[in-house]
């Protein structure tokens, strides 16, 4: 976990340009990619890398909690149904902010947002339309998850993971 921020970095880099052709892309504006990809870095990885390094954050923290919380539980602590529900609760708080980290990306690449309104109207629009969100959310993970059914279905999510890779989750 000590690595994390380092790839987040790396990450950062490359979901910035992607974002930001993604959004000139739906925008229907005439894009050269190369061009446009390193125009999205010079304008965006200050506050994409924010948004990564906070999300790293908040997984460490809830990894760790998750992890005491199994430990405290093998100990024989007398109050298992405690550490039950601190593992519910560090799981729920890493996935609204993972669906709050996608809100932010796309409103940091269309917006100039101060980081606190990034976090504010993320967890407005997570919460204001959390059906869609989950939805599109699961839509943008159907290649990854093909992957993992048998040798066919392994074949097309391969072949659409090549095809458009993150580039669903962006969108």
């Amino acid at each position: 976990y000590l690595l994390l921020p380092f790839a987040v970095i790396i990450a950062a880099i490359g979901v910035s340009g992607g974002a930001y052709v993604i959004r000139n892309m739906v925008w229907t504006e005439g894009i050269f990619v190369a061009n446009d990809f390193w125009r999205g870095i010079k304008q965006n990885f200050k506050s994409i890398l924010m948004i990564g390094l906070t999300f790293s954050l908040v997984f460490y923290i809830s990894i760790v909690s998750v992890s005491l919380a199994n430990q405290m539980i093998a100990v024989g602590n007398s109050a298992k149904w405690l550490f039950v529900l601190s593992k519910i609760m560090s799981y729920s708080l890493l996935i609204m902010y993972s669906m709050m980290s996608m809100h932010m990306i796309t409103m940091s690449v269309t917006y100039d947002l101060k980081f606190r309104h990034l976090l504010k109207n993320s967890f407005l629009f997570t919460i204001g339309t959390l059906p869609q969100t989950v939805f599109f959310l699961f839509l943008g993970t159907i290649p990854f998850l093909l992957l993992f059914l048998g040798t066919f279905f392994m074949g097309i999510g391969l072949i659409l993971v090549l095809l458009f890779g993150l580039s669903l989750l962006l969108l």
